[in-house]
């Protein structure tokens, strides 16, 4: 990762995550979530990223992980053909270059009021989908150049 910012001169941007509270409140929690809780390693590996990106002169960016998953499932998932994952590491990389996430216009939302956060908005809508599959975000848009594709090969 280091190397390859390094090579385009570019930042690294990870999530700003807090695990504190949760690791004073393990005697609540069931057994699958306190084994994964204390055998997650996130503090460590951020240590060591920052360690190696100081040494290398490379800038580290902490942004707030606050509905990246939910954007990324319905704004850009479908739209650049991407897994999950990798459009929830996409989300995260636009809020390290500050760039904002306004709802598409396809989400049919009613807009009340436009002076809330846009968070709030994205919190809406997140109810909304809750408990929806995954999969059936993914459904590829057809852009210009898709089609111009289709009828050359035809």
């Amino acid at each position: 990762m280091t190397t390859i910012a390094l090579e385009y001169k570019r930042p690294i941007v990870v999530e700003k995550l807090d695990f504190t509270d949760k690791k004073k409140r393990l005697r609540e929690l069931n057994a699958k979530t306190r084994r994964m809780l204390s055998n997650f390693a996130y503090s460590k590996f951020l240590q060591l990223l920052l360690a190696r990106c100081f040494k290398l002169g490379i800038q580290v960016i902490e942004v707030n992980p606050a509905y990246s998953s939910w954007i990324a499932l319905i704004k850009f998932m479908s739209m650049y053909g991407m897994n999950s994952a990798t459009a929830a590491a996409f989300v995260l990389a636009r809020r390290g270059m500050f760039l904002s996430e306004r709802l598409p216009a396809r989400t049919a939302y009613q807009e009340t009021e436009s002076l809330k956060h846009v968070w709030s908005h994205w919190r809406l809508v997140a109810k909304r989908v809750k408990g929806s599959s995954r999969h059936s975000f993914y459904q590829p848009r057809l852009t210009v150049y898709s089609r111009l594709r289709s009828v050359r090969s035809s």
